[in-house]
């Protein structure tokens, strides 16, 4: 999921697909979320790196599962990505957030949330 300029995000997600089939291509298995998160995070960094470049407008919601199991990461605009049980983007994150703090999500399993 995108939040922000949607242009912005399908490239972010176009370059994830892309990633995550040069992984398998070269690997010959899926990804793991934490080593796709990083690589996204750090293509969108570069956009804030360099002058000659637009930083991208949207940040990412990027849900995950593999050998470690479920996983929410967030990126950034900025390129920073961090991971949580819980989180909200966009315009009424807030109220979304504080209503996701009510909840105990790191006692939940999947099912139950």
């Amino acid at each position: 999921a995108a939040a922000g300029l949607a242009p912005d995000g399908r490239m972010v997600v176009n370059r994830a697909c892309d990633e995550s089939a040069n992984y398998k291509r070269f690997y010959g298995e899926a990804i793991p979320g934490h080593v796709l998160c990083d690589r996204v995070a750090s293509y969108v960094h570069m956009f804030n790196l360099y002058w000659a470049f637009r930083p991208y407008g949207a940040t990412m919601l990027l849900a995950t599962y593999d050998k470690a199991g479920p996983a929410l990461h967030v990126i950034d605009p900025s390129g920073t990505s961090y991971r949580y049980f819980g989180a909200a983007v966009g315009k009424g994150r807030q109220l979304a957030r504080n209503e996701i703090e009510k909840l105990k999500l790191s006692e939940m399993t999947c099912r139950e949330a």
